[in-house]
This record gives structure tokens, C-alpha cells and sequence, in this order.
């Protein structure tokens, strides 16, 4: 009795298992260091900032409020990442430019362009498919993969120069 007890115990928590990751995660997989700027969901000056160096990672535990000011695992972020230095890929950005309100455009603002991924997810930053361009080509050299804590992709943007 109980060993069987302890088969539901273990099976109980391996199938709980997702609902104890704690962090949110951006991956480096690129050959270059990568600005991560958290840039919406959390507490303005103390959201997440790091420069990711080339094959490392860097996390931030969903309930902490300066990255996760909703502290729900499903909370969307949004994130400006840049290649470092930038000189390398003459300024690589990664995602979509945010719409811009009227009063945004009547005095020019010109917004980072944004990638977004849930609290409780995570991020690769992987080299674009194909051949590496050479400096001062003009496309995409790296793409922003997000997951959801479930692991279901939720969005790929492309960086570019």
C-alpha cells in the first residue's frame, strides 16, 4: 500500500512539475553578446537589463515585481534587445516597432522596436537560417524565439539591421 501511495505521490508532483518554474529566461545562442532590456510588466528602473554574453542565459523569477509588476505567470512582457556592441552588426534590433498614438507622432518619437514573451516563459536569441551576412548587409541576423511556461512557441521576431 504504500508503494502505491508513493507512485501517485511522484507521478503527482512530475505532472505538477511545469507549474514550479519560477523564472522567466532569455537564452543567448548567437556568437555575440545581446542587450536585453525589459521595456514593459515591470517596475520602471529596476526591470530586467542585462547583457547576455554569447552562449550564457540570464532569468527572472516571474514573481519578483521589478520584472513581473502583475505577478501572474501569463503576464505579457516586452523586451528591446540590441546586438553588443552594436558597432559589430551596425545596430541590430530585434521585433516590431510599437504603434505610435497621434501626440507619439506630432513630436516625432521614433520607439525601439519590442518583443514580447509571458512571465513565466522564456527566449532563445538564435542566428538567423542561412549564411552569416557579411558587415553592412541590410536583413535579418538573428531571431527572438518566445515560449510560454508550457513550452508552446508564442512568437518569433526577427532582428534586424
Amino acid at each position: 500500500m504504500t508503494r502505491i501511495f508513493g507512485f501517485f505521490v511522484a507521478l503527482a508532483m512530475v505532472s505538477l512539475a511545469p507549474n514550479f518554474a519560477h523564472a522567466f529566461c532569455v537564452y543567448n545562442k548567437t556568437d555575440v553578446a545581446q542587450e536585453v532590456d525589459q521595456s514593459t510588466g515591470g517596475k520602471s528602473m529596476r526591470m530586467f537589463s542585462k547583457n547576455i554574453a554569447p552562449g550564457d542565459s540570464n532569468c527572472c523569477n516571474w514573481h519578483d515585481s521589478s520584472c513581473n509588476s502583475n505577478g501572474k505567470r501569463d503576464s505579457q512582457l516586452t523586451f528591446v534587445t540590441s546586438s553588443s556592441p552594436s558597432y559589430i552588426h551596425n545596430n541590430v534590433f530585434c521585433g516590431t516597432a510599437p504603434t505610435l498614438t497621434r501626440i507619439q507622432k506630432a513630436f516625432g518619437a521614433n520607439p525601439s522596436k519590442v518583443w514580447g514573451m509571458e512571465a513565466g516563459g522564456w527566449a532563445n536569441i538564435v542566428p538567423a537560417t542561412g549564411s552569416r551576412p557579411a558587415s553592412g548587409y541590410s536583413g535579418t541576423i538573428y531571431t527572438v524565439q518566445a515560449f510560454n511556461a508550457d513550452g508552446q512557441s508564442t512568437g518569433t521576431f526577427n532582428c534586424v539591421q
